[in-house]
């Protein structure tokens, strides 16, 4: 919840794509920590004991993937309109 209610610190299209960059290297960083084999492994206890846990960490674990996933595509797409802004900036 945090993380969704940042918003671009500047103004203009450049704090856009920065903030998205810096978006996407967290959540990245995130996504890295929760694949790791310990991580895996305390998954497959859980499963194994029936753990009321689990379920709200899937749930969890799944939406963090889904703003990993629209962080990644918008860096994707605005780093190619990047030049067209920094030539529009410097205008």
């Amino acid at each position: 919840e945090q993380q969704q209610a940042k918003t671009a610190g500047g103004k203009g299209p450049l704090a856009e794509i920065e903030f998205w960059r810096t978006r996407n290297a967290s959540l990245s960083t995130i996504s890295e920590q929760l694949n790791t084999p310990n991580v895996r492994k305390m998954i497959e206890v859980l499963e194994n004991s029936d753990s009321g846990t689990l379920p709200n960490f899937k749930y969890v674990y799944g939406e963090l993937q889904k703003l990993y996933i629209e962080a990644k595509d918008n860096v994707k797409f605005l780093t190619t309109l990047e030049r067209h802004f920094k030539t529009i900036s410097q205008a």
